[in-house]
């Protein structure tokens, strides 16, 4: 797998009957660090029922999320990238330019204002999974973009180790950490547990998977 390293981390989204009924949506967060601006990181989950999830990072310009984590500024500009079961691609976001070359935008508050370098370049996207089953998102750093329509494709930039001239130097020049965060969300209810799949030792990283229950609506 030339130099690009990966981590693949398991999450499963769960519709239960006998799950805990837990006031409020919940953001589950999953953090980590890059080697180098080439890395990648997997996180795989599954939902028993069609469901709207938001992909948001908050590491390039910080907290709290939305669940009001303390979430440190300073990271590298991410992209995230959403897969289907099958590995087709259904939606990427590189800090508001999805064509990676435009201007990032500020104009929401899905992406706040880093105090130091004055960018936008957290990552924010949405996406209506219409069935149930397995799908995945892929952290990279800011213009490793997806290569095409499906995972098989690969990434516009691997291989090509530290890119940016840093490593972790963003859009406007500003040297970053190795430092990722982003949620997934949201849920209903939430239970911890860990289940990464085989992954390299050293390149190190929080939150190791999360299996989430989702109590069942009255009305099913």
């Amino acid at each position: 797998m030339n130099n690009m390293s990966r981590l693949v981390f398991a999450v499963a989204l769960l519709s239960a009957p006998s799950a805990p009924a837990l006031a409020g949506p919940l953001y589950v967060h999953f953090s980590g660090n890059f080697t180098q601006d080439d890395d990648r990181a997997d996180f795989l989950f599954t939902i028993a029922s069609p469901a709207t999830v938001e992909l948001r990072s908050w590491s390039y310009a910080g907290g709290p999320d939305l669940q009001a984590n303390p979430v440190p500024r300073g990271g590298f500009a991410p992209v995230l990238s959403l897969f289907d079961g099958a590995g087709n691609l259904l939606a990427y976001d590189n800090g508001g330019s999805v064509g990676g070359t435009a201007p990032r935008d500020c104009s929401t508050g899905a992406r706040a204002q880093d105090v130091v370098s004055d960018l936008c370049l957290d990552a924010y996207t949405q996406a209506a999974l219409g069935s149930a089953g397995s799908y995945r998102v892929v952290v990279t750093e800011q213009d490793n973009l997806p290569n095409g329509p499906t995972l098989a494709d690969g990434f516009a930039l691997s291989g090509a180790g530290d890119f940016t001239g840093g490593p972790f130097i963003d859009a406007g020049g500003n040297p970053r950490s190795a430092y990722f965060y982003f949620t997934i969300g949201p849920v209903d209810a939430a239970q911890a547990a860990s289940a990464p799949e085989p992954a390299p030792l050293w390149l190190l990283a929080s939150g190791l998977g999360l299996v989430l229950q989702r109590r069942m609506r009255a009305s099913r």
